[in-house]
């Protein structure tokens, strides 16, 4: 299966400021069918516990419009961050992720993930 092109650039460990959370995402690297895991430590906007969710949009060659997933992140209480996983649907070229509360947007300002 094939590696997918430009996803290095969306899916790295990122350690940031007070300004966004930090989401790791593993592997660095996903091919088409392959499941990434995705572990949320959020900063001051969020407090610990509350429903959050992730949005995924996903690209494809030759496609203008992405696909769009949400779905929630589970609050882990002993590790005190948030976790899920998302498989890469098929063809897809790279993707950007983003976390919300419905409310406030960790966009990884304005770089997303």
């Amino acid at each position: 299966m094939r590696k997918i092109n430009g996803i290095i650039i969306c899916l790295i460990l990122f350690s940031s400021t007070v300004l966004c959370g930090e989401l790791t995402v593993q592997p660095a690297t996903a091919s088409s069918g392959e499941t990434i895991n995705l572990k949320y430590i959020p900063d001051g906007r969020y407090f610990l516990g509350e429903d959050i969710s992730a949005q995924v949009y996903t690209f494809q060659a030759n496609e203008p419009q992405a696909a769009a997933y949400e779905f929630p992140l589970k609050f882990d209480t002993k590790e005190q961050n948030y976790i899920n996983s998302f498989t890469v649907p098929e063809n897809v070229v790279y993707l950007i992720i983003k976390i919300s509360n419905g409310t406030v947007i960790d966009n990884n300002r304005d770089e997303f993930w």
